[in-house]
């Protein structure tokens, strides 16, 4: 076996660890995924068998855990999460796809998805984040994989999110300083004090000048405001 396909394979153990018995009970941890392993092919994925078999072991399920196993610098990963991703939507009609971050990574990524603009995020991974975009320029809206963000929040993507939702034109006089503030901030900022700092600004302002907020924002970027607001910090 090749490394590649050794790696693909310890990549796969989150969906191991679903089926048959528990992980924990096992004595020997490689004697129980030996025989609870699924290889794909890069290029074509799941041969036939597999898919088979997965579709049967997935179908009581309504959420699917990917763990990453250590594999984020590895070049073939660029190109494993598309396949598992093409899977689940071709079988199970997958349409939720939950990031590793907050609700400002997600105003971000469905910018992305839609316009394709990558100024408000960072391409690690290009190949799966084109892929992405690109499968869903093939599909109707309503069958498209969208991007949740449930996870804590992470300061460049937070800076990011509210300075694409704050609108070009000049702000109400009651929040102008805090709107000028916030663009003003460099989008790489990475500390989480500034931001922490920043937010209880915003939040105290909000709570001050919430019509004048809603006025410029209008009704769906003031949903956003307020949802990126109130998103979870790490302590």
């Amino acid at each position: 076996m090749t490394l590649v396909k050794k790696w693909i394979n310890f990549s796969l153990l989150i969906i191991a660890s679903l089926f048959g018995p528990s992980a924990h009970a096992q004595s020997d941890l490689y004697t129980y995924l030996a025989a609870h392993h699924f290889a794909f092919s890069l290029d074509s994925g799941f041969d036939a068998q597999t898919q088979d078999t997965l579709r049967e072991k997935l179908k009581p399920y309504r959420l699917v855990l990917a763990a990453e196993g250590g594999s984020h610098y590895l070049g073939f990963y660029t190109r494993l999460p598309t396949v598992w991703l093409r899977f689940l939507h071709q079988y199970f009609h997958t349409r939720h796809f939950f990031l590793e971050s907050g609700y400002s990574l997600q105003v971000c990524t469905q910018v992305f998805l839609t316009t394709g603009d990558t100024a408000y995020i960072s391409l690690r991974n290009k190949r799966f984040w084109n892929d992405w975009r690109n499968d869903n320029l093939t599909r109707a809206d309503t069958d498209r994989v969208v991007a949740w963000g449930i996870d804590f929040e992470r300061s460049p993507q937070y800076i990011r999110a509210l300075q694409y939702i704050f609108p070009h034109q000049d702000a109400p006089t009651t929040i102008a300083d805090m709107v000028g503030m916030v663009k003003g901030e460099p989008d790489t900022l990475k500390d989480c004090k500034i931001v922490k700092t920043l937010t209880k600004s915003l939040l105290s302002s909000l709570q001050k000048n919430e019509d004048a907020w809603k006025q410029y924002l209008g009704v769906a970027a003031f949903r956003d405001f307020e949802q990126v607001l109130k998103e979870r910090w790490p302590p």
